[in-house]
């Protein structure tokens, strides 16, 4: 119940600070840009465009979220309730993952209609959010202001995107499949192919972003205990 109360105050709160709004907006630019795509660049732009929901918008989103309510003095009155650190970030993340899942579907349905598989873009998109929005809360925890995230997180986010310059064959490199962009891309690239993923693909992909939110929900509670 508590964590229910939780997500539903952080959709109040997101919308009231323009959030929602703000990822439509995107959203529609991408609908138009990916429209006027010839079919072939289409399904190799759109897995990116869809990428950067849930991975650039949520981290970025998270900090901004993250340090208003450090600023409008929540979180000094949220922690003396019972209510828990891990009950927080867990209902920030689902609360982002629901509108960039949303969104991302949203982009897709308008873009290829029904000619796209389902199970591997809401596994790529759902496991991507829950990945980044908490590496945005290990940023977060350590910056005091809005100003000093937007500077330093391209240098932070850097590391986990590598993959973008394997998917569009710039750099052939195995050791950039480790950061969990690459599975991420790798699930929402296959809705829009017609050859599946093996089985060994999908199971690496899976086990990949499993461990990367496992390691990043840790990083997330360890340093916002520490440093929030």
């Amino acid at each position: 119940m508590r964590l229910a109360q939780a997500i539903k105050f952080d959709a109040t709160f997101q919308l009231r600070h323009g959030f929602y709004y703000v990822y439509l907006f995107v959203s529609a630019v991408y609908v138009v840009v990916l429209r006027f795509l010839p079919p072939e660049p289409r399904s190799l732009i759109a897995p990116v465009i869809i990428f950067s929901d849930p991975s650039f918008l949520g981290f970025f989103f998270i900090g901004g979220i993250m340090l208003l309510e450090r600023g409008q003095n929540i979180l000094q009155n949220l922690f003396v309730t019972p209510f828990q650190v891990g009950e927080y970030l867990v209902a920030k993340v689902i609360s982002l993952t629901f509108l960039a899942l949303a969104t991302s579907m949203l982009i897709t349905v308008l873009v290829f209609g029904p000619a796209f598989k389902p199970l591997p873009l809401v596994a790529g998109v759902v496991l991507g959010s829950f990945v980044f929005t908490l590496l945005g809360f290990t940023l977060a925890s350590r910056v005091r202001t809005l100003n000093e995230y937007i500077i330093v997180s391209p240098l932070y986010m850097t590391v986990f995107v590598l993959p973008l310059f394997t998917y569009f064959g710039i750099i052939e490199l195995p050791l950039l499949w480790l950061p969990p962009g690459h599975a991420s891309l790798l699930l929402i690239g296959a809705a829009f192919v017609p050859d599946p993923l093996t089985p060994g693909e999908l199971a690496a992909a899976l086990v990949n972003l499993t461990a990367w939110t496992g390691i990043a929900y840790y990083w997330a509670y360890r340093w916002f205990c520490r440093y929030v």
